[in-house]
Parts: C-alpha cells; sequence; structure tokens
C-alpha cells in the first residue's frame, strides 16, 4: 500500500511541475543576467537550462514578460541575445546560438539635445542595453560608434 501511495504521490507531483509550465508567465527583468533569469525560471518553473558559459556570459536582459507561455516567454528573453532554444520532455531546456542570425556591426552616431532648452547635452552616457557596448558623448553631445544591434534593442 505505502508503495502505491509514494508511486502516486512521485506521479502527481511530476505532473503539477509540468502543467507549472503552462501557466502564464509574468516577470520583468531589468538588466539581470541571463543566468539570473534561468535561475528565475529554474525555482518558478522547475526548468533545467543547459548552455555552454561562453553562449552567455555577461549577457543582460531588458524584457518585461506578461501572461505569456512559457515558448514566448523563452523567445523574447533569448532572441536579442541571437540565441535559441530546444525545450525536451517539457523541462529540460537547451540554449544554444542562433547561427541564422547574423547582425553586421553598424555605427551609431548622432547629436544628444537637452529637452527643455534645446542646448546640446554634453558627456551623456550613450549606449546599447542589451549588449552594454557605447561611450560618452563629446561636449556638444556628438557620439558616434560601431556596434552590433538589432531594431528591438535601445
Amino acid at each position: 500500500m505505502n508503495r502505491i501511495l509514494c508511486i502516486g504521490v512521485m506521479i502527481l507531483l511530476n505532473s503539477m511541475g509540468l502543467a507549472q509550465t503552462n501557466l502564464p508567465i509574468s516577470v520583468e527583468f531589468r538588466g539581470e543576467e541571463l543566468k539570473e533569469a534561468f535561475n528565475y525560471f529554474e525555482e518558478k518553473y522547475g526548468l533545467s537550462f543547459a548552455y555552454q558559459e561562453s553562449v552567455v556570459n555577461g549577457k543582460a536582459t531588458y524584457v518585461n514578460l506578461k501572461d505569456i507561455n512559457l515558448e514566448e516567454a523563452l523567445q523574447k528573453l533569448l532572441s536579442p541575445h541571437n540565441l535559441n532554444f530546444e525545450v525536451f520532455r517539457e523541462k529540460f531546456v537547451l540554449i544554444k546560438q542562433d547561427t541564422a542570425v547574423q547582425v553586421p556591426a553598424q555605427t551609431l552616431c548622432g547629436r544628444i539635445w537637452d529637452k527643455g532648452d534645446q542646448a546640446p547635452l554634453g558627456y551623456a552616457s550613450v549606449y546599447v542595453k542589451r549588449n552594454r557596448k557605447g561611450l560618452i558623448a563629446d561636449s556638444e553631445g556628438n557620439f558616434a560608434f560601431t556596434v552590433r544591434y538589432l531594431p528591438s534593442d535601445t
């Protein structure tokens, strides 16, 4: 009898864990490392992530996930970093570099103005949030730098 009860509890707990990944996901990440986001999903939804350290090291995420499923959440989390994923047995997530998307380096340049008095805003920080690449504008608010960025970047 105890053996049957134990097996029943294990089946119930396993099915509850799998059902949790189908719940609507709502979470916001504001510059946390991808590894921290993975830890969140592991703790909250019982997932297990596998990845090469070099693929995710130093990558921060800025994303607001609101009432979406796991697949959509992972896609929004990973696509800005040219990463893709595969889910195995509903709880094992393999993260890999998306080799189909090659983002060329482009030059960003411009001039920053103060919104109030329309004067140049010197020494302002300018950077691409996703990959933290940027610089400080000159005294006249001018900047130019080469960086890989996506249309969705800020």
